[in-house]
């Protein structure tokens, strides 16, 4: 893992797994305050000063709890909600899903709701009233309370490779290797139960995150970016790109090509495709497969030869309509 400074890309620390596998670490770090936490490829898990890079504590998933390196290797990120970081394990026997005191890396709690683990991390929300933690398992996808009780479980879903999605009115929209699925959470009293609302071969094949916003869905279906109806799963519209993956940052679709080394900013509109810049910030040769991330007004890319910094600056601001960010 290294620490580099945003405006210079100088490195301001490194620290080295005892084994991140040939391919090096696959799952992204999870920061919170001055600490981060990442999983490296074969399974152990580190806590880190954000200052110096200091370990704070360790876990080794496979020695320590008996879980099962998935086929690439480990990829889901840290989840840290309520003073615990939750890691999806995927122990064949136990501990699917565990809860480790983020101070001092004890284990608080584990569950085993699912017989698999997944390249997808779990992700917090409330649904139904209740926030709860929605785990997408590589056989199940269910979902827990604060102190790992069960709320509810649904089977028969693929293996997933991206974060689940959580919607308004208690949906959910997962994505899989061959169709994307709506599904709908209902409650009576105490109960929750889970159900598909409509499935779609238009977002699928990616490992871009989905994005919601006012009544769509963005996503990939292999090369092509897509548009869908949130509520029917209609095809809104479809733009033939390099595939790739994108995240959305103040009303706007930041994406990266897959192949070729194009940043693009969309902009996320139902009626149509609408790029407003674009930039080569790789070779033409390069392939990327981690989404952008933003922070401190920089856009940040990768691919495995290099990171990229980029600074939104906003010009020609005036009375009128703003030109936008450069």
């Amino acid at each position: 893992m290294l620490a580099l400074d945003v405006e210079t890309g100088r490195e301001l620390w490194r620290f080295q797994s005892v084994d991140s596998g040939p391919s090096g670490p696959l799952s992204t770090p999870t920061v919170d305050g001055d600490r981060v936490f990442a999983i490296d490829a074969e399974g152990s898990l580190y806590a880190l000063r954000t200052g110096d890079g200091r370990s704070l504590w360790s876990c080794n998933l496979v020695d320590q709890l008996g879980a099962a390196v998935p086929g690439y290797g480990f990829s889901s990120s840290p989840l840290v909600e309520a003073g615990r970081v939750l890691v999806l394990a995927g122990g064949e026997s136990a501990h699917n899903l565990v809860a480790f005191d983020k101070a001092t890396g004890e284990v608080l709690w584990s569950v085993f709701h699912a017989a698999l683990g997944s390249y997808s991390t779990p992700v917090v929300g409330t649904l139904g009233g209740v926030r709860q933690i929605v785990v997408p398992g590589g056989d199940t996808l269910y979902s827990i309370g604060s102190s790992g009780n069960i709320l509810w479980t649904y089977k028969g879903l693929g293996y997933p490779e991206k974060n689940p999605l959580l919607l308004p009115e208690n949906r959910i929209f997962i994505s899989l290797t061959e169709a994307g699925h709506m599904m709908q959470l209902e409650r009576e009293g105490g109960t929750f139960r889970l159900h598909e609302v409509w499935s779609t071969t238009a977002i699928r094949r990616s490992y871009s995150p989905s994005i919601y916003l006012d009544g769509s869905i963005y996503g990939f279906d292999n090369n092509n970016m897509t548009c869908l109806d949130a509520r029917t799963g209609e095809l809104r519209w479809r733009e033939g790109l390099k595939g790739g993956s994108m995240i959305l940052v103040d009303q706007h679709l930041i994406v990266l090509d897959a192949l070729g080394g194009k940043l693009r900013l969309v902009v996320p509109e139902p009626t149509g495709y609408r790029e407003r810049l674009s930039v080569d910030v790789f070779a033409a040769t390069s392939q990327s497969v981690t989404p952008p991330s933003f922070a401190s007004e920089h856009i940040f890319v990768r691919n495995q030869e290099e990171v990229v910094a980029l600074k939104v600056i906003r010009i020609g601001v005036t009375a009128g309509p703003s030109k936008g960010p450069r």
